[in-house]
């Protein structure tokens, strides 16, 4: 699980970029609204709308905001991958009593799997 910091769902596009895209590792942000979790900005799918000359960069990136699976922290990984294949995504969103505790990837998983079959 990545600790991606969560952002507001009002934040410009260009702050997003400016302040966590161009400086952190995650491949995700959890996006909250009046304190409750609704979702996550893809840091692929930003890059692809700063790269639009029809996307306005001061918008608020919420048009950008998608629904994923919710995990909870003791979710096993067998049950995290089947949750994000069935829901046709690569990200989800670990959450515990309304707060946002991180963002598992597709590939998070298959890395720990294999860090736990070469053990």
């Amino acid at each position: 699980m990545e600790k991606a910091p969560a952002i507001a769902h009002d934040l410009s596009l260009a702050r997003l970029a400016a302040d966590l895209i161009a400086v952190t590792p995650y491949a995700a942000f959890p996006v909250v609204e009046d304190g409750k979790v609704v979702g996550i900005v893809s840091a692929r799918e930003a890059r692809k709308a700063l790269l639009d000359p029809s996307t306005d960069h001061n918008a608020p990136l919420s048009a950008l905001v998608r629904e994923v699976p919710v995990f909870l922290p003791d979710d096993d990984l067998e049950t995290a991958s089947h949750k994000l294949s069935d829901a046709g995504s690569t990200e989800g969103l670990v959450v515990e009593e309304d707060q946002a505790l991180g963002v598992i990837t597709q590939q998070r998983i298959l890395e720990a799997w294999r860090r736990a079959m070469a053990e």
